[in-house]
């Protein structure tokens, strides 16, 4: 249900006012037969007060509203760290970056972790001593 403001109401209630009136004149009707106006929960809601329990809407329960502190004004230092609120089933989840796994990526893209792949393949010494007998070959073959 929408709660209007003191302003909202005024306005509204002006409106109504002038569609009665303009109503009347036209149709020469009686005030009575125009629907009343829906003044839709009227002003004075007080968010801070207990539900009421004859709410047919809510029944007593009222409805929860999740307040999060301003996060504009964070160190430097506290915004690489904060990614954000989360409502959940569960209540709030307060997201953090991972900082392992940040400092994992960039030892990574300098080089720090080369990881080691071993091969079946021959090794230099193979390939110096197979290219040698090849070279040599070649040259008893020329002469």
């Amino acid at each position: 249900m929408y709660q209007r403001t003191a302003v909202e109401l005024q306005r509204d209630r002006a409106k109504y006012d002038l569609e009665r009136a303009a109503w009347e004149r036209k149709k020469k009707r009686a005030a009575d037969a125009f629907p009343a106006f829906d003044e839709q929960g009227g002003i004075g809601y007080d968010p801070r007060r207990d539900p009421n329990p004859k709410c047919q809407r809510c029944w007593g329960d009222g409805v929860a509203r999740v307040l999060v502190k301003d996060t504009r004004r964070l160190s430097p230092a506290a915004l690489r760290l904060y990614a954000g609120v989360k409502e959940t089933q569960h209540g709030v989840d307060v997201r953090m970056r991972d900082q392992d796994g940040a400092l994992l990526n960039v030892a990574k893209h300098l080089g720090m972790l080369v990881e080691r792949v071993e091969t079946r393949d021959k090794t230099i010494e193979d390939l110096l001593d197979e290219a040698e007998r090849e070279s040599a070959g070649d040259a008893g073959d020329g002469e």
